[in-house]
C-alpha cells in the first residue's frame, strides 16, 4: 500500500490511544492492523477504527512504535510504500529509505468486534463532549469500587452523563435539542469506563463528524451563503453528529471516519443522586471566571501543603484562602450575592473545586450549603452540577 507521510502520521496519533504499551502482556497488542480500508487499533479495553482508504484490499500488521519512529523523520509530502514480506514490514520510500520491521502474522491480531447493536440513536457531538468534559473528573480510579470508575449514560430524554468516586458527584443532562438515546430491551443505563471516555473526548476534539468527501459548505448545506459563520448565525449549520450504538456488553461510537469502540463496565451503578439535599440553608452566587483565577493562583502554595481551600461568605463578598505550614499563606476575594441564608463558612480540596471550574461554562455559579460537613451543590448555566463534599477543618 502506499500512503503519505503526513497521511500515516496522523493515523498513528489517531490510534495510539489504544495501542498496547510495553508492557502489553500480548505482543500483538503493539501492533496495528491495516485491512479492508482501515487502521485498526487494541488494548483489549478498547478498539479504534481509523477509515484508510489506501489500505483498501490490504491486510498486513506493523508494529506501532518502530512505523512510527520511521514516518516521524520523513517529510510530509513523501509517499511511503508498506508491504509484507516473510513475517515483517517493508517500508520504503523513493529517497533510499528501506525497513525491515519485524511484525506478527494478521490472523494473530485480535478479531474486531463487529455486527449491528439494537440500541442506538444520534447526539450533538460537540453538546456530548462537552459533558463528558464535565463529569469524567469525577470518576473513581480505584478498580476495587469499578461501577464507579465508569461514567453512567442514563438512557432516555433527556439523555443524562453522571460519574461518581465517593466525594463528588458530577452530573450534566443534555439539552432536549442535542438528540437522546432510547432504552433498550430493559437496559436504561450505559456505563462507560472513565478511561475510554477520555480517549472518545480526545478522538472527538481531532475528528470529530469528520467524514471523508464531505466539505466544509457540504456540512453547512449552503446555497447562497459561503461563509460558515453566516450560514451559522442563520441556523443553517448541521450540528456533528455522533452516533452511539449499544448493546449488552459494548458500545460503538461512530465519529464519522473514525470508530471507537468499548466493552461496558458490569455492575449496577449507584443511585448516587438520593444524596443530594433536597433543601438547602445556604445560597451564595459568584461569577465562575473569579473563582478560576483565585485558584489557579492558588495552585501552587495548595499542593505544597494539605490542598485545602477556605471559602467564608458574607455580604457582598466571597473571601478564599490557602495555607501551607512552613510555606505561607494566600487570601482573595470576589464579588458574590448571599440569595438565601446568613454568612457562612465550608472547606473544599483544592483539586476537586478545580476540577469543577476548568471546565465550568462561564457565567454565573450558585454554591448551595448546608452545615459545614455536608456536602454542598455547585449549580451552572445549562444543567452542569456538581455535588462536593468538604473538608473537615478547625477554625
Amino acid at each position: 500500500m502506499k500512503i503519505t507521510a503526513r497521511r500515516l502520521k496522523d493515523l498513528l496519533e489517531l490510534v495510539q490511544p489504544a495501542v498496547g504499551g510495553r508492557k502489553a502482556k500480548l505482543p500483538v497488542l503493539t501492533h496495528v492492523l491495516f485491512q479492508d480500508g482501515r487502521l485498526v487499533a487494541t488494548n483489549l479495553e478498547i478498539y479504534i477504527l481509523a477509515s484508510c482508504p489506501e489500505a483498501a484490499g490490504e491486510r498486513l500488521t506493523a508494529p506501532f512504535e518502530l512505523l512510527q519512529q520511521q514516518a516521524m523523520f520523513v517529510p510530509d509530502h513523501f509517499q511511503l510504500e508498506l508491504a509484507a514480506r516473510d513475517g515483517q514490514l517493508l517500508v520504503r520510500h523513493h529517497d533510499g529509505l528501506e525497513a525491515e520491521l519485524a511484525s506478527v502474522a494478521p490472523d494473530d491480531f485480535p478479531p474486531v468486534p463487529e455486527g449491528a447493536l439494537p440500541g442506538g440513536g444520534e447526539v450533538d457531538g460537540d453538546a456530548f463532549n462537552a459533558a463528558a468534559a464535565f463529569v469524567h473528573h469525577a470518576a473513581a480510579t480505584e478498580e476495587a469500587r469499578r461501577p464507579l470508575t465508569g461514567v453512567r449514560l442514563a438512557l432516555g430524554d433527556p439523555l443524562e452523563l453522571a460519574a461518581a468516586d465517593g466525594f463528588r458527584l458530577a452530573w450534566h443532562r443534555l439539552p432536549a435539542k442535542a438528540g437522546h438515546l432510547d432504552a433498550v430491551a430493559g437496559r436504561t443505563e450505559l456505563l462507560v469506563p472513565g478511561h475510554a471516555v477520555r480517549v472518545l473526548m480526545q478522538l472527538w476534539n481531532k475528528v470529530g463528524g469528520q467524514v471523508s468527501g464531505e466539505s466544509e459548505a457540504d456540512r453547512v448545506g449552503l446555497t447562497r451563503h459561503r461563509d460558515p459563520g453566516v450560514a451559522f448565525a442563520a441556523g443553517l449549520v448541521r450540528p456533528r453528529l455522533l452516533r452511539i450504538s449499544y448493546g449488552p456488553t459494548r458500545a460503538d461510537f461512530d465519529l464519522g471516519d473514525t470508530r471507537l469502540v468499548v466493552p461496558l463496565l458490569d455492575g449496577q451503578f449507584p443511585d448516587v443522586l438520593q444524596l443530594v439535599p433536597a433543601t438547602f440553608q445556604h445560597a451564595i452566587r459568584f461569577h465562575a471566571e473569579d473563582l478560576r483565577r483565585c485558584l489557579n493562583q492558588f495552585q501552587k502554595l495548595a499542593q505544597s501543603g494539605s490542598s485545602i481551600v477556605r471559602l467564608q461568605w458574607e455580604p457582598g463578598q466571597l473571601l478564599l484562602s490557602v495555607s501551607a505550614e512552613n510555606v505561607g499563606q494566600v487570601r482573595a476575594r470576589i464579588k458574590a450575592d448571599i440569595t438565601a441564608g446568613p454568612p457562612g463558612k465550608i472547606a473544599f480540596s483544592w483539586s476537586f473545586l478545580h476540577d469543577y471550574v476548568k471546565v465550568c461554562p462561564p457565567g454565573w455559579v450558585t454554591m448551595s450549603a448546608n452545615a459545614r460537613q455536608q456536602p454542598a451543590l455547585f449549580g451552572a448555566p445549562g444543567h452542569f452540577s456538581l455535588l462536593l463534599m468538604p473538608m473537615t477543618v478547625s477554625d
